[in-house]
């Protein structure tokens, strides 16, 4: 091989690697070969093969040369899906349901009876403590079949139910009280079925059992409590919640109490 050739190509394998421009300051000749390919030949007096034909003389050759070995390859973190929405799973609920429950649609939502969360088939779980119907009058066990074909609104915040009756047909007629009321007094001091107070009872209870010196009913969902004697914010505050929790128990019914420190506090106490 004609060493200025050897030494060019040998610049070429050293620079050539990383896609440089690669320049050998020698005479080179473009010649067109027998089978049509047109090549550059590095030298003084290039030896060509018969058929070939020298087209020009060129100052000198030049010429990129890239790794066949391909570059790194880029990484990408990993694909990040978000997803956001109302999404309904009814076709695997359905499979654990009974017939009589698939036939009606059930929604979900808080304290806020309008706002609808998910669309499922069995959305009662144990932090769910009762259903009710839109514009309801009454409340219903959460586990029990009752009204089967209306749309259910499961409640899971007491302060949903403030102002409805118990359903009679869950409560009454099994002569349990609802779940969460009796989960939250333990079974003390809990009227059964047969010996709920009405309202007026329930105030004469009061009187009687705690220091309310006056109690009034506002409307179906709120009662106003005055202490019998001076008490601070906090102490008043507990005394709301006391008389909230006797009139579940009493009563079975959920209703939100203020309470003010006199006639002329401008100031009030909430149960919630």
């Amino acid at each position: 091989m004609n060493m200025k050739l050897f030494r060019a190509l040998a610049l070429i394998l050293i620079f050539g690697g990383a896609g440089l421009p690669v320049s050998a300051q020698n005479d080179a000749y473009l010649i067109k070969t027998s089978d049509g390919r047109e090549i550059i030949v590095d030298g003084d007096k290039p030896e060509i093969t018969s058929g070939s034909v020298i087209l020009k003389k060129i100052d000198h050759a030049e010429g990129y040369i890239f790794s066949n070995q391909g570059g790194r390859q880029k990484k990408f973190a990993p694909a990040q899906t978000v997803f956001t929405g109302v999404y309904s799973s009814r076709k695997s609920a359905k499979e654990s349901i009974s017939p009589n429950e698939a036939d009606f649609t059930e929604t979900s939502a808080d304290s806020n009876l309008e706002d609808v969360g998910v669309s499922t088939a069995r959305a009662a779980n144990d932090a769910t403590i009762a259903w009710v119907t839109r514009e309801a009058d009454f409340y219903h066990d959460p586990f029990l079949e009752c009204a089967s074909h209306s749309t259910r609104l499961w409640v899971k915040d007491v302060a949903a139910l403030a102002g409805l009756e118990p359903c009679k047909n869950c409560f009454h007629s099994t002569g349990h009280a609802p779940g969460f009321i009796n989960n939250e007094s333990k079974g003390l001091d809990l009227a059964s079925a047969g010996a709920l107070l009405d309202n007026d009872a329930f105030l004469k209870w009061l009187e009687q059992h705690l220091p309310v010196k006056n109690a009034v009913f506002l409307t179906g969902q709120k009662m106003l409590i005055y202490p019998k004697q001076e008490m601070s914010s906090e102490a008043l505050r507990e005394l709301a919640h006391e008389v909230a929790l006797a009139y579940r128990r009493h009563t079975w019914k959920v209703i939100e109490v203020l309470g003010k420190k006199s006639e002329s506090d401008l100031e009030n106490i909430s149960s919630y």
